[in-house]
């Protein structure tokens, strides 16, 4: 027998963590009448869900450890030894709240704010292409790259620029509703989340400081489509890696 746990309405979707314990609740009370004698469980939530082992494996050791029957749990590929034992995954913690297995509250940042104000101004126009991962993702570049203060710090990679960073950024801004994601083809589309007008008045003065830059990477965007964003990434960081590889003395053979 398979048994599928929903963690969002497509595989690549981002897990809430609640869901996975929705999962395993309903599991508990039905696996002897379903007559399962075994299961193994892979590391839910923690692959393109983008939750943390740390987060998740306590929570599944605890309600699979309550299965009368054998149960293999399986975690993500390079888990630290420490997280694997029993000690980590038992810890003693009160589950009553979801929310407390959750990661301390970071605070979100004013440029990280920014990003998303760059995503609602282009929202405002009347004709623009939908912005997906990969263009929000290049977004943060080129905002970056012009001075925008996110901390995000980027590598050559196949589709041009690669910030590891930029990852955990956006489940941040995800879990805040700053943003909202929903599946649009074969693509996710990003959107402002219900939480950033809070946000914009709470950031205004950061925002107005900002705005030239801003509105710069808007009129960038405005009528890019992916690939067309990934050329102008790949062309902005060639040309930046080269003006710091060369302290500006370069020519056309560099």
């Amino acid at each position: 027998m398979t048994f599928y746990i929903d963690l969002g309405i497509f595989w690549r979707s981002v897990t809430r963590l609640q869901d996975i314990i929705n999962g395993l609740e309903y599991l508990l009370r039905y696996y002897k009448k379903w007559g399962i004698k075994s299961i193994a469980v892979p590391p839910l939530g923690c692959g393109y869900g983008q939750l943390e082992w740390r987060i998740v494996g306590p929570s599944l050791y605890r309600y699979l450890k309550r299965l009368e029957i054998p149960v293999e749990l399986y975690a993500p590929h390079g888990t630290s030894h420490e997280e694997l034992q029993p000690e980590f995954l038992q810890q003693d913690v009160e589950y009553s709240n979801i929310s407390q297995r959750e990661p301390s509250p970071q605070r979100i940042r004013p440029a990280w704010v920014a990003l998303v104000d760059i995503v609602r101004r282009l929202e405002d126009q009347p004709f623009h292409w939908p912005v997906g991962r990969t263009i929000f993702q290049k977004i943060a570049y080129v905002a970056t790259e012009e001075g925008l203060p996110t901390g995000l710090e980027y590598q050559k990679s196949s589709y041009g620029p690669f910030s590891k960073e930029l990852k955990n950024l956006i489940v941040k801004l995800l879990n805040n509703g700053l943003i909202q994601e929903e599946r649009l083809g074969r693509m996710f589309k990003v959107s402002v989340g219900p939480t950033f007008a809070d946000a914009q008045k709470e950031y205004a003065e950061k925002l107005q400081q900002w705005d030239h830059l801003l509105e710069k990477t808007t009129d960038l965007f405005m009528r890019m489509k992916t690939n067309q964003a990934e050329l102008v990434a790949t062309a902005l960081f060639t040309y930046k890696s080269l003006q710091r590889k060369t302290k500006n003395k370069y020519s056309e053979l560099d």
